[in-house]
């Protein structure tokens, strides 16, 4: 007998069909033997009948549990799989919608930087000049270097440069981030393999990556920033993910960087400078085990 007929019948509660003999007329829906009166649990689910045995539940855990089966919604492990299941294609399909989703975003974005494109094409200013009867039109040079350059800054927010990521002959680079990103940063990005590029001549290379969106762009650099400093991997420690800047952004960037140093070095410095001037101090720093200056 299929399970699906043993459901239908076991549709109307086990307790209102008893016989005189403590027998119920269901059986149960794994050994299809009958079940006795109070020694059968009822799955809410699917209403069908079990003896406790054959679910794996021996008869101590059933005694403590028939008292509150009234009161609570037992569900039978073929129900639990077929639950389980359904939520995988329910995940399964929310990531499948989730990734068309960023996909629709960069279609829609390069939609965007076509007509940008097509506008630029066509000259917003220009200055008529009268030679012998003929009219030149010359695009304002200006204008066109600014539009260049916020076109420039568009394309840069939406991409990322990580250095330190191992070159495998084994996966792809996507491959490789992907599975980085999944396992260590808890962040499941859409990647286009085409916008997937290695640049520059340092070993390993620096990896170029352009995300659907600027805002997918931000949330990885912040997983990233936010988890790979404080894993205990020293490997993932050596990667890090940084934005796309132009030339003059990453001037001003290392700039910083410099001052910052030469800063901490600066504390340093001084550390070092107040301990040499001040002898006594010196051994009280060293026997009591404390550091005698600041990075």
């Amino acid at each position: 007998m299929t399970k699906q007929r043993k459901r239908a019948r076991n549709a109307t509660p086990p307790n209102s069909n008893v016989g005189g003999d403590g027998v119920i007329s269901s059986s149960c829906d794994i050994c299809d033997h009958v079940v006795n009166v109070g020694c059968f649990l009822q799955c809410s689910t699917c209403s069908g009948v079990f003896h406790p045995l054959c679910v794996n539940m021996n008869n101590d855990v059933f005694h403590v549990l028939q008292p509150i089966l009234a009161n609570i919604n037992w569900v039978c492990p073929p129900c639990i799989s077929s639950i389980r299941e359904k939520r995988k294609l329910v995940d399964d399909q929310i990531q499948s919608l989730s990734t068309a989703l960023h996909k629709l975003e960069a279609d829609h974005l390069s939609l965007v930087q076509k007509v940008d494109d097509i506008a630029t094409a066509t000259p917003s200013a220009a200055t008529v000049i009268q030679s012998n009867g003929s009219a030149f039109h010359t695009v304002n040079t200006a204008d066109t270097a600014t539009r260049d350059q916020l076109m420039d800054q568009m394309r840069r927010k939406r991409n990322i440069i990580i250095s330190g990521l191992p070159e495998s002959q084994q996966m792809s680079d996507v491959e490789s981030l992907q599975s980085l990103c999944e396992n260590n940063l808890n962040y499941k990005p859409w990647f286009d393999e085409s916008q997937c590029q290695r640049v520059g001549k340092s070993s390993p290379r620096l990896l170029r990556v352009t995300l659907a969106s600027e805002h997918a762009a931000a949330e990885l650099l912040f997983a990233a920033k936010t988890r790979l400093s404080r894993s205990d991997n020293s490997s993932l420690r050596n990667i890090y993910f940084n934005p796309d800047l132009n030339p003059a952004e990453a001037k001003k960037a290392y700039l910083l960087r410099k001052e910052r140093r030469e800063r901490r070095q600066g504390t340093a410095d001084n550390a070092t400078g107040n301990s040499a001037l001040n002898p006594s101090a010196q051994p009280f720093a060293t026997t009591s085990g404390g550091p005698t200056g600041s990075d």
